[in-house]
């Protein structure tokens, strides 16, 4: 029982960090994540969750993505303060440089790691690419675990300008071990 606990509290943290961040952390299987509250751009996102150790969310499985979402819902980040509508994860157009800016499709992402490029979960009429219209020169090249209950969207996947402001979700490698032998 006290092992159980200590694996809740291990597990399921919230803790406020400088600059205003907020970071929710919770186990599932054998990865540690770390939710931020946040307004950094990809890049930024990719480098601080490099900085602690980790790397943005590589999302595996459908439970994982459904845990994230709960994890984001149940701590009380689902909101644009927080987030600005959205989460960047480490998914992302392969082909940023292509002569064809605006016409990607979900086959055109690909995870920062290589362990299983075949899971997605888009939102409805996602990727869209939208506002292409010639304002913008880079395309949506960058996904997000999109927040937005006005446009109906708890957390699937959202394809999202890099340099735009978001949350991120850290991954790291358990580091307690309570999350080998829970399921």
């Amino acid at each position: 029982m006290v092992l159980r606990v200590l694996a809740v509290l291990c597990c399921l943290l919230s803790t406020v960090l400088g600059d205003q961040m907020v970071a929710y952390r919770y186990c599932n299987g054998c990865s540690k994540y770390r939710i931020f509250c946040a307004n950094l751009n990809y890049d930024e996102a990719r480098q601080a969750c490099e900085d602690l150790g980790g790397q943005l969310a590589v999302i595996q499985t459908e439970k994982s993505l459904n845990d994230i979402q709960a994890a984001v819902v149940n701590a009380g980040m689902a909101t644009k303060e927080c987030n600005q509508y959205g989460f960047w994860i480490g998914y992302k157009d392969s082909d940023t440089q292509s002569p064809r800016p605006f016409d990607h499709t979900a086959d055109d992402f690909v995870w920062i790691e290589d362990t299983c490029p075949s899971f997605a979960r888009w939102e409805e009429n996602q990727p869209d690419d939208s506002d292409y219209k010639g304002n913008r020169p880079q395309g949506q090249n960058c996904v997000q675990l999109w927040f937005r209950e006005d446009q109906q969207a708890f957390g699937d996947f959202d394809d999202e300008y890099c340099l735009k402001g978001k949350g991120y979700v850290c991954q790291f490698d358990a580091e307690c071990p309570q999350c080998a032998t829970s399921k």
